[in-house]
């Protein structure tokens, strides 16, 4: 019985022991220029796999406890920084081993390129060119909506024009910035006030638009009304 008692003890002092046994590594992480790096992911490689993770915290200072002696490997990474590894990191029993790590910045210098411009006095914008369609008398003929000829508008490319036959969206611009512009004349509403039969020609400048309409934020839609002839020649 005395016997059996005494390999008890001896058993519990061994764990007990080995319980007591507990190390820690510990350390502060900075950047080049000194300055502590908080939230830094710190973790020991056992093996090829990360074991004991953990982060530093504002200060930059870390604590992995709870190890049992031996030799570690200890991994530092931060985004934007190269990862840091510390080998053969030896613990002994109770004891605080301390690994203190600078990171280096991961950035590197990019090469030099060359930029070769070709034909670079060319505008970008050429005012003599402008973005320009164009309904002749040959579209109006058999047109639908010549009594709206707003609507006609729908017919050429870039250019909407609501349901109600009065808004003209050019390019996605705004009605308000869309200027109409009858024999030279530039309306005070944005209608034409005229049928569509007299109208000559209809040409919607959708971008480029010359200086001479002034400061236009939209399109411009130009209407030429037929002339007296052209009239006389629709009676007969």
């Amino acid at each position: 019985m005395k016997n059996a008692i005494l390999l008890f003890i001896v058993i519990l002092g061994i764990n007990l022991n080995a319980f007591s046994q507990s190390s820690t590594i510990k350390g502060v992480v900075k950047d080049e220029s000194g300055n502590r790096v908080p939230y830094a992911t710190v973790y020991l490689d056992v093996n090829g796999s990360p074991q004991h993770g953990t982060t530093t915290d504002e200060n930059g200072v870390y604590k992995i406890s709870g190890l049992t002696p031996g030799k570690y490997t200890v991994v530092i990474q931060f985004l934007g920084y190269q990862t840091k590894k510390y080998t053969d990191i030896t613990v002994t029993a109770n004891e605080t081993a301390y690994v203190n790590a600078t990171l280096q910045s991961a950035a590197e210098d990019l090469p030099v390129i060359d930029i070769i411009c070709y034909d670079c006095e060319r505008p970008l914008i050429k005012p003599s060119e402008p973005s320009v369609e164009m309904l002749t008398p040959t579209d109006f003929e058999h047109n639908p909506n010549i009594n709206e000829p707003k609507m006609m508008l729908r017919a050429l490319g870039g250019i909407i024009v609501a349901e109600n036959g009065k808004d003209v969206y050019v390019r996605g611009s705004r009605p308000e910035n869309t200027q109409i512009i009858v024999d030279g004349v530039k309306s005070p509403d944005g209608e034409m006030h005229i049928p569509g039969q007299a109208i000559g020609s209809m040409k919607v400048y959708t971008g480029g638009v010359p200086a001479i309409y002034g400061d236009v934020l939209g399109g411009v839609v130009v209407v030429n009304t037929k002339g007296y002839f052209d009239l006389v020649k629709m009676k007969k």
